[in-house]
């Protein structure tokens, strides 16, 4: 498959076939690389008419144009390979070329892009992909090895009419003049003509009213610069403009920036690593390099969230597996939704949606709300001492980024609860608190029914329940030189020295010391004790 600009393709195409192929070159001539190239959407393409020899098979195949082969990239031209790539897959499926499987794999697995055993591969059958591809050099002359980088420089060539306007005039008496200080920011003029025509020219130089302006230096007519910086430019400092965007004198306030900037944490997908990150760096650098920013680094920290699979696959409109949210709003409800996707899994690794998980959620958001059903008097000192440890664990984990545990916490706590004969309605809103990150909604409804005002989530995080940490026990196994002999009750987080203190003063364990040393104790907190004693 060739690149619609690929020269070769005015070479091969067939005349019956030119007049539909230069159609088909203008209207991918109006597309950007992130459409072409996204897998979500439908990929285009028409036959050349022409035919290519495999190096291997001698067989003849179909040369076709595809709009998801980007000249710019790689070679512009790809062997289509249907059964493991999912442009390919999607490309063949659309025009029903030959899917040809060459690694092993069920029909229900195509497309199949992980390594295997190879098939209908000739004397290559039976071999790992992986081995193949190590030694393809050695296996004919016309194989040879490249490096193919991902990341792509700031490309001015490719203009879109949206862009950071570039503040340059020419004039035909005094040359290239930069706009005025007085003149800037260069706006962009408000057009329906917005479309690339494929020339390579920016959609602007057919703006007439924008083209043509006065030379700051000798009044005369001069032609403004028409191609635009790279839309990135634009999305590379909004941090910045972030503390003062109001200020309409400067782009951003160095008072606030020093005050609020660099940025503590910035969450999102790993593709932004080696993208918008890039960028953003890049113009951070630049600006304090010029002594208009304090720091080099934009983000203090990075965290990339995990991706969601689903039945153990990775989501693809080709596969099918794709999850509409709008579905489960109307079967589950929107706080079993985001409940689900925090609890799933995670949150820097990811999880597996499953829609029995999901119910899970449903009845724990339901058990979270029965309990509005109890009758309002004194809680135990049972809930009260759960609920703080659950407050410390929930805060544990919104800092730490393990919402998953966060949720797991809540629902220990709702289960713990379900015995209870009564409950004090600050110590139920206490729990809606904990929960409106997750889920808002039923939070919002509990916060309301219990007299509170305005929204749950300025209310401040539940405090007051650390006192009652003091009051829990802990039931403490004692072994002797390895052999269980008893337990003691304790308050929790209870030292080794007070543990000790506490063995000593129970003589049914001391009698097993028989007038014996202790040479050492294990502890471990809350859990169990190990005196080793010494020899007789």
């Amino acid at each position: 498959t060739l690149a619609p600009e690929h020269p070769l393709v005015e070479r091969i195409v067939q005349e019956e076939r030119r007049e539909a192929y230069q159609e088909f070159l203008s209207q991918v001539a109006k597309m950007d690389d992130a459409t072409r190239t996204s897998i979500s959407r439908s990929k285009t393409g028409i036959f050349t008419g022409a035919y290519a020899r495999h190096p291997f098979t001698n067989e003849k195949i179909p040369i076709w144009v595809g709009d998801y082969v980007l000249y710019a990239y790689g070679t512009g031209a790809v062997m289509g390979v249907p059964a493991h790539d999912e442009r390919d897959f999607l490309f063949a499926k659309k025009y029903d070329l030959t899917i040809r499987k060459v690694i092993a794999c069920s029909d229900d697995q195509l497309p199949y892009t992980e390594k295997g055993e190879m098939v209908h591969s000739g004397e290559y059958s039976g071999w790992a992909s992986e081995r193949f591809i190590s030694q393809a050099e050695t296996l004919a002359p016309f194989l040879k090895s490249k490096v193919q980088y991902h990341l792509h420089d700031w490309c001015l060539s490719r203009q879109r009419y949206w862009g950071p306007p570039i503040p340059m005039l020419y004039c035909e008496n005094c040359g290239t003049v930069p706009v005025p200080e007085k003149d800037l920011p260069v706006l962009l003029p408000v057009t329906d003509d917005y479309i690339p025509d494929g020339s390579g020219l920016s959609p602007l130089a057919r703006h007439e009213a924008f083209l043509w302006a006065t030379c700051p230096v000798c009044g005369g007519k001069a032609r403004r610069e028409t191609d635009v910086s790279d839309n990135f430019f634009d999305s590379a400092w909004y941090f910045l403009r972030y503390v003062s965007p109001d200020d309409s004198k400067k782009a951003f306030n160095s008072e606030r920036v020093q005050k609020w900037l660099p940025v503590d944490m910035y969450v999102g997908g790993n593709e932004h690593a080696n993208l918008h990150l890039m960028y953003a760096r890049f113009i951070t650098m630049a600006l304090h390099d010029i002594g208009l920013l304090p720091f080099e680094e934009p983000f203090t920290k990075f965290r990339g969230h995990g991706m969601i699979i689903k039945d153990g696959q990775k989501m693809s409109k080709s596969k099918g597996n794709t999850v509409n949210p709008n579905d489960y709003f109307e079967t589950h409800g929107v706080d079993t939704l985001r409940t689900y996707l925090m609890f799933m899994g995670n949150f820097l690794e990811g999880g597996d949606f499953r829609e029995s998980g999901l119910d899970a959620v449903k009845r724990f958001i339901g058990r979270v709300w029965d309990l509005t059903a109890l009758p309002s008097g004194p809680s135990s000192l049972k809930a009260k001492i759960k609920m703080a440890e659950t407050i410390k664990r929930v805060q544990f984990a919104f800092e730490n980024i393990k919402y998953n545990t966060g949720v797991a916490a809540l629902m220990e706590l709702v289960n713990s609860l379900q015995d209870e004969q009564a409950l004090e309605p600050s110590l139920i809103v206490d729990i809606a608190r904990l929960l409106a990150p997750y889920a808002p909604f039923i939070s919002e409804e509990i916060h309301a029914m219990y007299g509170g005002k305005g929204t749950i989530l300025n209310t401040r995080f539940p405090t007051g329940y650390d006192v009652y940490l003091e009051q829990a026990l802990a039931e403490i196994p004692v072994q002797i030189n390895g052999k269980l002999r008893g337990k003691i009750t304790i308050a929790q987080n209870a030292t080794q020295e007070q543990v000790m203190e506490k063995v000593l003063e129970d003589g049914r364990l001391t009698a097993y010391f028989q007038g014996r040393e202790v040479k050492k104790v294990i502890y471990l907190q809350d859990k169990i004790i190990n005196l080793i004693l010494g020899s007789m």
